[in-house]
């Protein structure tokens, strides 16, 4: 769509701190309905129609603000993760409908949105409970069966990147200074291969580069098995009658040479972590896991792809998350989408190509 084109237009222009524009009530009437359909499901209604009329563009936050009492907000904001993980409905061995309900558990109580993943419980049946993966901590989606499963693989790969791309939108190979790699010799054979040795092994001559860092983060799921469950006993060790990748008890092979391998302390974002659901407070504390959710926000209710949402600019999104934190240290998904959803440029990525010519 033409408007997508205008987004990566307006959002590479290095002029921000706007706090204020004038819109006719022709080009407001148009962003509220092009953002109605996954706040309400439904056409602006006469209220709001009268509204957009009266008050123009401070029609936009009040606008938003009534739309997000609404249950249809609630079950829109549970489709947004639910796409993210590719995460719902149920089989007979694991409920995947307990992430799309903790998501509708923090956005009904207005909780951080941080909980996603730092959350110390699950959510059945609107009431808390204990996670399904029988890990002795809980951090949110990620140690639910949904999300395990979902993302099982050899060495966890799947995992620790699923994790790394839905909430701090990030994919190896990371910067050095954000995720530190981990010394060569601490690795198996196969991923301490770089580019400066000769031949081609594993995933070819780049493997420790990244795997340095993917290591780090793989191994916080060293106890969980491809069914999802936690494995107190697992020692990451490679089962020599299976595929390469894959442990005993139906868990994953570690990165890690020695005894180091079957720990699930590691590292996450420079901090020593003694498991995931340590890590999982680092990344939801780290600037990246903010930004990430505006552009989630941006995919799901402007409906901009995953590719359009990698080019955003990022002074855009260091302004919008400082107006959010200025607001609530701990912001809540309601902040983020109304401080996203009334900036100028973000509103004026949408008028561009629609009414042009009435602005």
């Amino acid at each position: 769509m033409k408007w997508i084109l205008a987004l990566l237009i307006f959002m590479s222009t290095p002029v921000f701190g706007q706090t204020q524009k004038h819109y006719p009530s022709s080009a407001v009437s148009y962003y509220l309905r092009h953002l109605a359909a996954q706040f309400v499901g439904r056409p602006l209604n006469k209220s709001e129609i009268n509204l957009v009329e009266t008050k123009r563009e401070t029609a936009i936050a009040e606008v938003i603000e009534n739309w997000m009492k609404n249950d249809f907000f609630v079950k829109s904001s549970r489709r947004m993760l639910e796409t993210q993980l590719t995460t719902s409905g149920a089989t007979s061995t694991v409920d995947f409908g307990l992430p799309g309900n903790l998501m509708e558990y923090i956005v009904t109580n207005k909780l951080p949105l941080s909980e996603i993943v730092t959350a110390n419980y699950c959510v059945k049946n609107g009431q808390k409970t204990e996670c399904d993966s029988g890990a002795p901590y809980a951090a949110g989606v990620l140690t639910t069966k949904a999300f395990l499963v979902s993302n099982d693989g050899r060495f966890n790969l799947s995992r620790a990147g699923k994790m790394l791309k839905q909430f701090t939108c990030q994919e190896y190979p990371l910067e050095v200074k954000l995720q530190i790699p981990i010394l060569r010799e601490r690795m198996i054979p196969m991923f301490q291969v770089d580019e400066s040795d000769a031949g081609d092994f594993g995933n070819g001559v780049a493997c420790y580069r990244c795997h340095s860092q993917f290591g780090a983060h793989a191994q916080l799921f060293v106890k969980f098995s491809g069914e999802g469950r936690y494995i107190a006993s697992a020692t990451g060790e490679q089962d020599p009658n299976q595929e390469m990748g894959k442990s005993f008890s139906g868990t994953y092979t570690s990165h890690l040479e020695g005894s180091e391998k079957s720990s699930e302390a590691s590292q996450m974002f420079g901090d020593e972590v003694a498991n995931l659901a340590e890590a999982a407070k680092v990344m939801a504390s780290n600037p990246l896991f903010l930004s990430c959710s505006i552009r989630n926000v941006l995919k799901h209710f402007l409906r901009v792809s995953y590719i359009d949402s990698k080019n955003i600019n990022e002074p855009l999104l260091t302004e919008i998350s400082q107006k959010i934190l200025n607001i609530e240290k701990e912001p809540t998904l309601n902040t983020i989408l109304l401080q996203t959803l009334t900036h100028p440029l973000v509103i004026d990525s949408v008028l561009v190509s629609g009414v042009k010519n009435e602005i």
